[in-house]
């Protein structure tokens, strides 16, 4: 008995090559489209990260000059003034605005573009032995 394709089984083969590379086309399409979209994704993200992060800065600066403008009120009043109930309050006041935390916000981006990098299946298909 002889072990070898039957011209049926090629065309079989043969057609099942041609679906996949067709295919694997999209593939190739889908996976270009799926980057390109985390591209503009993660464009997007650090826009509105760098934009919040702006009014962060704005922010911190905001509150260490209402925080110097009252520490300079507060040192211009009495010692029995500041060392007071409403002094004490004031105090507690001031270094809540002076220990504010309004640190930029950091986001770890996802590296996670897709690099399709496998074997051509048609080819393997279409190379594999067909007699013996």
């Amino acid at each position: 008995m002889t072990f070898k394709l039957s011209a049926e089984q090629t065309r079989a083969r043969d057609a099942l090559a041609v679906r996949l590379e067709e295919e694997r086309a999209k593939v190739d399409t889908a996976v270009t489209d799926f980057n390109d979209a985390l591209t503009i994704a993660r464009n997007t993200l650090q826009e509105a990260l760098d934009a919040y992060n702006g009014v962060l800065s704005e922010a911190r600066f905001f509150a260490a000059d209402v925080s110097q403008d009252w520490e300079n009120d507060f040192e211009e009043k009495s010692e029995r003034w500041q060392e007071s109930e409403k002094g004490e309050g004031v105090r507690e006041m001031i270094e809540a605005w002076q220990n504010v935390d309004l640190e930029d916000l950091e986001i770890d981006m996802p590296d996670a573009e897709i690099d399709l990098n496998v074997d051509t299946h048609d080819e393997t298909l279409t190379n594999l032995p067909t007699e013996a």
